[in-house]
Formats: structure tokens, sequence, C-alpha cells
């Protein structure tokens, strides 16, 4: 923030105060911070929910001869802790199947937090311990589906790992895992 004087004078007196309030739970610091001429005040520790941050600037009217305040400036913004959820409808996990591809189907949901950003899903060979490389899905269906999920790459006979990731606008990661088998034709 910045707190500006009308006059040079008043400039060499102005102290800022902030002051934190939990919308969510009610709950609001007891009283006004003095972070003195400092233009920053950082907070941390944050609960999930919403909160206002207020900023004064108190300062000495020469003319009145009397400490002043100035008009309350606030922001508003979400702390966002909860990760999306994910789930794999195909494969099944703990499925057996003689295909070699396979179309990928899962579902992701934000739930009360932020809404998806990305979902992205990566095969793992367990047999031979290898992994091919992330493929991002757009996210504007739901649920989000993906052909040939492995880039044509042909799924050898052996255990395998599917696993999807949505993140949300908020950066929370949440992850599913479904693990199934290629059996021999």
């Amino acid at each position: 923030w910045t707190v500006a004087a009308n006059r040079t004078s008043e400039l060499l007196s102005i102290w800022n105060h902030t002051r934190l309030t939990n919308v969510t739970t009610g709950w609001q610091e007891p009283a006004w911070v003095n972070v003195t001429t400092a233009s920053s005040r950082t907070f941390a520790g944050f609960n999930e929910g919403q909160y206002i941050v207020a900023v004064r600037a108190v300062y000495w009217n020469a003319t009145a001869g009397v400490y002043q305040n100035s008009t309350d400036k606030t922001v508003t913004f979400n702390v966002d802790k909860t990760k999306p959820t994910v789930s794999i409808s195909s494969p099944v996990d703990g499925s057996k199947t003689n295909k070699t591809n396979f179309t990928a189907a899962w579902t992701a949901s934000a739930g009360s937090g932020a809404p998806i950003s990305q979902v992205r899903g990566q095969m793992t060979n367990v047999t031979g311990a290898f992994t091919y490389n992330w493929v991002t899905v757009t996210t504007h269906a739901n649920p989000y589906w993906v052909t040939n999920f492995t880039n044509k790459e042909v799924l050898y006979v052996g255990s395998w790992s599917l696993k999807m990731e949505a993140t949300d606008g908020a950066g929370n990661v949440g992850a599913f895992w479904s693990n199934f088998t290629v059996t021999p034709f």
C-alpha cells in the first residue's frame, strides 16, 4: 500500500496500521497493529477461509493540532487448502486386460475449492520400471476423456499404473492411481 499526505510537512508524521479479520470464523485482531512507517506487513499461518486486511494511516494534522485517521482501505482474499478429488473409472483398479491401448476415463472435482485449472495423467510400467511422460488434458468437460492415453505407445504385457492428477487455481493437487495388468492375447 502507499500513503500520501496532502502537504509535505504531514508526510513526516505518518504511521500505518493494519488489522486482519477472518470472515469465515468471525475472528479479528483485537487492535490495530502499528507497522510504523513501513508500507508492508507479512502475515502467516492462515487457515482455510475468507479474510479481510484493513489498512489505515494515522497522521499528525499540524493545522488542527491532532492526530487524524485516513479512510480505511481493505482487500478481501480467500485461502484455499482443499485438494481436488480425482477418481478413475477406466481402467478399473486391479483389473486385467489383453488390450495394448485403451481409453482412460476419470472425473475430477474441485469441491468447495478453487476451480480446476489442469488435469494430467501418467502411465508407469511397474514390471519394466519405466514411465511415460505426463499427458496434460483440457478441462472443458466433466468427466474428462483421453483416447490413446499413452500417446499411441503400446502397453506391454505386465503390471501398469495410471496416475491422474488434478490441480486447482490455488495450486492444490489431488491424485488417484489405478493399477492394472496387461495379459498375453
